[in-house]
């Protein structure tokens, strides 16, 4: 699988807000939207971070949306290994 075949993505609890757990999807950003976002995460905490197969990833971008809505701030990193074990790359 070459890189350009994944998207690099991670979830993290945010330094000033620990009830916010985000995503982001590195490999989609835009460049002017990079140092403010690395920024951003520099000091989070890193939760789960991998890689999507780009051929499940749209279903894969779904289903963590649905983690981290029903997570509301508590999200268990094995939990999400396991959810997400059939779209890593």
């Amino acid at each position: 699988m070459a890189v350009g075949d994944k998207t690099m993505f991670e979830i993290y609890r945010d330094a000033h807000n620990p009830a916010e757990v985000d995503v982001i999807y590195f490999t989609e950003l835009e460049e002017h939207e990079r140092d403010r976002v690395l920024a951003r995460i520099a000091s989070a905490e890193s939760i789960f971070r991998g890689f999507l197969r780009d051929e499940t990833k749209d279903e894969a971008k779904r289903r963590i949306a649905e983690l981290l809505a029903r997570a509301h701030g508590d999200v268990d990193r094995d939990a999400v290994a396991a959810a997400l074990a059939p779209y890593l790359a």
